[in-house]
């Protein structure tokens, strides 16, 4: 028995694990700076959702929406523009995969997901966005803010060792023939495992264990 303990606490070291510093969306007070995520390299933060058009957007149990204002009440942001919303984690040196699964909504269209500046080159589509006349490339399977929190999109690799970069990229559009713009924003809610290399020493128990366990049994056969 205390073998196949020693056994299971060694091969216990490679269980997944979620990603500890990876964190959704709006995990701060509404109308503060969400210090998790930047956009454009600048502030973000959380929206204020009481005011138009707010209940337009979609809604997250584990998420809220981030937007370069905390509230819109009589502005938007530039239209034709697009915005980089970004946060940062970290994976040990030691790690031997990673998956994140997400759920997203954007106002407006979301162009591009890229981790550690490459493309995850999810599929696109041309569309017209809101209050536009042309088409606009925007990824099929993100969402817009008419349809809520979109299904779980994947990344499983492109991950590296210390600190990774997930941008998202949301481009806003006109609501008006006037062309002036919007409020834009982001909503990303996240789980994620990590599966740790076993340590050395881990992987030498696991090894010992295993002897004595085919030691054990040979000692059982001929008995």
């Amino acid at each position: 028995m205390r073998i196949i303990m020693m056994v299971a606490l060694a091969a216990g070291s490679v269980l997944a694990a979620p990603i500890v510093d990876l964190f959704s969306t709006g995990q701060n007070d509404i109308g503060g700076i969400d210090e998790r995520w930047k956009i454009n390299g600048g502030q973000a933060f959380v929206t204020d959702q009481s005011l138009y058009p707010f209940p337009l957007w979609g809604k997250s149990s584990s998420a809220s929406w981030i937007s370069p204002q905390p509230e819109y009440d009589g502005s938007s942001d530039p239209a034709d523009t697009t915005f980089k919303f970004s946060t940062t984690f970290n994976l040990p040196s030691n790690f031997e995969s990673a998956s994140i699964l997400m759920q997203i909504g954007s106002d407006n269209g979301l162009q591009d997901v890229q981790l550690n500046g490459i493309s995850l080159r999810y599929l696109v589509a041309m569309t017209i966005l809101a209050g536009n006349s042309f088409s606009t490339a925007v990824i099929t399977d993100g969402t817009g803010f008419t349809r809520g929190v979109g299904p779980s999109m994947s990344i499983t690799h492109g991950f590296r060792p210390g600190l990774n970069t997930l941008d998202f990229l949301v481009r806003n559009s006109a609501t008006t023939t006037d062309n002036i713009g919007n409020p834009s924003g982001l909503i990303v809610a996240f789980t994620s495992d990590v599966i740790h290399a076993p340590e050395p020493a881990s992987l030498g128990l696991l090894g010992a264990g295993l002897a004595l366990i085919g030691l054990f049994s040979v000692r059982q056969r001929k008995s």
